[in-house]
């Protein structure tokens, strides 16, 4: 399987955090896995990350939909409008635990390349990273 270089959880429960950076580990999927405890930190660590050396870098984002101070549907509207340049390595995958079909439709009107069911698979890991960054 291909690694990642980066992986950026975003989730406000540090279990699911924790259960998915696991099975990100025991799957070898990256050496490099940061948190964001809500969308702008998420968008804080994204902005400092397109300033660095992983400018340039494959960064998978798995982002949750309900957080506090900004929900992922707030992070996406605001993802959409960032320069292409600074999206353009990133791959946004949403996984969640909504059951709500209108924060399934908003999402997929958004720049996402999936829309998964928590708890993360290794199943779902393994289609996400051969549909996303195969070589």
């Amino acid at each position: 399987m291909p690694t990642i270089p980066l992986v950026l959880l975003v989730d406000d429960d540090s279990t699911t955090n924790f259960l998915h950076k696991k099975l990100l580990q025991r799957l070898d999927v990256t050496d490099d896995i940061r948190v964001a405890l809500n969308g702008q930190e998420a968008l804080r660590a994204l902005q400092q990350l397109g300033q660095s050396p992983w400018a340039d870098q494959s960064i998978l984002v798995l982002l949750d939909i309900n957080m506090p101070v900004m929900t992922g549907i707030q992070f996406l509207e605001v993802y959409a409008q960032l320069p292409a340049a600074l999206r353009r390595a990133v791959v946004v995958v949403v996984v969640t635990s909504s059951v709500s079909p209108r924060d399934r439709e908003r999402a997929q009107e958004l720049p996402i390349a999936d829309y998964l069911d928590k708890p993360l698979t290794q199943q779902q890991v393994e289609r996400v990273v051969a549909q996303h960054f195969a070589t």
